[in-house]
């Protein structure tokens, strides 16, 4: 589950080496605020998985980091 509330509710009482991955570009297709999760998540994160998408709409294109190209059609 990507929601960061729910991902807080399961682990808040385990061990604290048991968290989340933050999924950037996930949350922000969700229609979630990136850095609100993040603070949701805080000393939860386990990971990270970073997108560069080229605007906040579901017509939103995924991006190679810091190129602003688009990953298709490939070169």
């Amino acid at each position: 589950m990507w929601d960061p509330n729910y991902v807080l509710s399961v682990v808040k009482d385990r061990d604290p080496r048991i968290g989340s991955t933050a999924d950037i570009g996930h949350w922000v297709r969700s229609g979630l605020d990136p850095l609100d999760c993040l603070k949701i998540l805080q000393g939860r994160i386990i990971s990270t998985h970073l997108k560069d998408l080229n605007e906040k709409s579901p017509r939103r294109m995924t991006f190679p980091m810091v190129t602003g190209s688009p990953t298709f059609p490939p070169s």
